[in-house]
């Protein structure tokens, strides 16, 4: 190649159908097990999930959630199971 040339290219690593993701900050380990806060009630339960592949930004969740769950990103210490929660 010369100059002025280029290249496009879009590499795959991992490709699933019908996959439940959520943005990688709502998801923490707790214990010995991966954990996230669902919002219920305008209270944060805590939910155990089994999680599958993640490239940083998003991380898929294979078992623990539902499509349409409300999970909480980037949460504080000051946010545990039971405490009463308002959306910002």
């Amino acid at each position: 190649m010369g100059d002025g040339y280029r290249v496009e290219a879009r590499i795959s690593v991992w490709e699933g159908k019908d996959v439940l993701r959520v943005p990688a900050s709502a998801v923490f380990r707790s214990e010995e097990a991966w954990a996230t806060f669902v919002v219920e009630d305008d209270t944060a339960v805590l939910r155990t999930v089994e999680i599958g592949e993640t490239n940083g930004l998003e991380t898929e969740v294979v078992s623990g959630l539902q499509e349409g769950d409300s999970v909480i990103a980037y949460p504080s210490d000051s946010v545990r199971d039971g405490v009463s929660i308002k959306a910002r």
